[in-house]
């Protein structure tokens, strides 16, 4: 049985690479994208085939040319959204996260009582 689809968020690094640049500092792009597919692997899958699109080659204001080259597939996000009306919820609709750790200090702690 095929799996329904959905909507997936997927990050991405993107390198803006110019012609002849080989030093300094290079621009980054952090990229988010909402994917309908059957399961995270298929997202990825066609961000990767839609970075080909999304790289083309085009000459910037000082001649150069320029594409934007996917680096790397960083995450992918499962959100539950079957249909983008969901997307119109007063409320919003989460499309993407991360869960991290960070050190605990006295003013991110909470004693368990209601404020």
């Amino acid at each position: 049985m095929k799996k329904q689809q959905q909507f997936y968020g997927v990050q991405t690094t993107v390198a803006v690479q110019i012609e002849g640049e080989t030093q300094g500092l290079q621009l980054c792009e952090q990229r988010w994208l909402l994917i309908k597919a059957a399961s995270c692997e298929e997202a990825c899958e066609k961000v990767r085939n839609a970075s080909r699109a999304y790289a083309e080659l085009y000459l910037n204001s000082d001649g150069k040319l320029v594409r934007w080259q996917l680096e790397s597939v960083d995450d992918c996000y499962e959100t539950g959204l079957m249909k983008l009306s969901e997307l119109d919820n007063p409320d919003g609709a989460e499309v993407f996260s991360i869960l991290k750790r960070r050190r605990l200090t006295p003013d991110r702690t909470w004693d368990g009582k209601s404020e």
